[in-house]
């Protein structure tokens, strides 16, 4: 929806420009009249004071072209061309945003994915456990208690597997309202095959990857374009102190009922033809028209003063939005050197959880740990690999947003 606003303004700003185009152009307009005189009247053409019942009719054709205006149309032509390419990148960053939103989304199901195998994969184990401890129970060989305890094990396993996948039901249903899907319910999704090399070390630094940023990031691209067009609309609004110059040309001609000539042969009046009418009234207007300001009432002023107010705050603008995108790269950059050590210290701890468990389920089973001893192993383990996935995922996502901000696609 962002992406069909921003193209909205496109579109608005191609109507201004060719509004702007248009006005280059001469203009040409006619009119007609008709009308009815009743009573005493001047005869608009023989000047004569009757009282007569006439119609009269006009026609005029007439248009004006602008020779000179200080180059003010000029400016505004430019003013709006650079202001569609400025619009034009706006549509780019609405694009953009809307590319990151989605690949966080994507990871996010992603990550929920692998999560809800891991709690399917413990709640079978415990569910295994329960049927053995249930055996063992009846025939005496453990305490009830530890059946109980299996039991409640299994219980927050099975809720666990309930919330994330709640989870993922939610993951899904924001990445189809971001795709804007129709049916949510039949959504799905490719899950690709991810390799992290840990061994790859960032060579980029902040300052190397804002410099990249600066250079193909639309919104900056859009500010500068939006600098420019204002520059021109400053221009535009000081034209209006130069004298402006245009040409002019009227032709017009009119008809009356009452247009009578009066014939020497006959001694009698008679009507003078439509035809004849049109060609005898017709006259032409034409000429140069200047126009010198002198005094406008500070609107000139006032118009330069605005228009330079308005490049101030877009430069002002375009300093903040380079500024936030350097506190971004920053703490994307930060975030992603911690979410990386973070990663592998999770895989060394998972393995050691894995040992642990191991360890805790053959003592189990050989009846030299009790079932608090056995779950207590397994839950560590179970959390250290959900800190696994959130750390493999939170490094992929900074490690691709700081990709985005380098110039290279979003892909896995």
């Amino acid at each position: 929806m962002q992406v069909k606003i921003q193209q909205l303004n496109v579109d608005n700003n191609n109507a201004n420009l060719t509004q702007a185009y248009g006005s280059v152009l001469p203009n040409l307009s006619a009119t007609t009249g008709l009308g009815f005189l009743n009573g005493h009247s001047v005869n608009p053409y023989t000047y004569q004071y009757t009282k007569s019942n006439q119609t009269t009719a006009t026609f005029t054709v007439g248009g004006t072209v602008g020779l000179f205006n200080g180059l003010q149309k000029y400016y505004t032509i430019e003013q709006n061309r650079l202001s569609i390419q400025a619009a034009l990148q706006d549509v780019e960053k609405a694009k953009n945003d809307i590319s990151i939103n989605v690949a966080t989304s994507y990871l996010q199901i992603l990550y929920y994915n692998e999560l809800v195998k891991v709690d399917q994969y413990q709640a079978d184990l415990t569910r295994t456990q329960v049927a053995r401890v249930q055996i063992l129970v009846s025939a005496g060989s453990v305490p009830e208690g530890d059946l109980y305890d299996i039991k409640s094990q299994l219980s927050q396993d099975e809720l666990q597997l309930i919330d994330d996948q709640n989870n993922l039901s939610i993951a899904k249903l924001t990445l189809s309202q971001l795709l804007e899907l129709k049916d949510a319910n039949n959504f799905y999704i490719v899950e690709p095959g991810i390799n992290i090399p840990l061994d790859t070390i960032m060579l980029e630094t902040v300052n190397s990857i804002y410099n990249e940023a600066l250079t193909f990031l639309p919104e900056f691209k859009s500010f500068d374009l939006k600098i420019h067009s204002s520059e021109y609309s400053v221009k535009a609004a000081k034209s209006s102190y130069y004298p402006s110059l245009s040409g002019y040309y009227n032709y017009s001609t009119g008809y009356s009922s009452e247009d009578y000539l009066y014939n020497m042969t006959t001694y009698t009046e008679q009507l003078i033809p439509f035809r004849n009418q049109l060609s005898d009234n017709a006259y032409l207007n034409y000429g140069f028209s200047l126009v010198i300001p002198i005094f406008s009432n500070y609107k000139i002023k006032t118009a330069v003063t605005l228009a330079r107010i308005s490049t101030s705050q877009t430069e002002i603008n375009m300093e903040l939005a380079k500024k936030d995108v350097y506190k971004s790269i920053q703490q994307d950059y930060a975030n992603a050197i911690n979410a990386k050590k973070k990663f592998i210290a999770s895989i060394d701890a998972v393995t050691n959880y894995k040992e642990a468990f191991r360890y805790a389920q053959q003592k189990y089973e050989n009846g030299a740990f009790n079932a608090l001893e056995y779950n207590t192993a397994k839950t560590k383990l179970a959390k250290g690999e959900a800190d696994l996935l959130q750390a493999k995922y939170d490094y992929l996502f900074r490690r691709k947003i700081l990709d985005f901000y380098s110039g290279k696609p979003l892909s896995l």
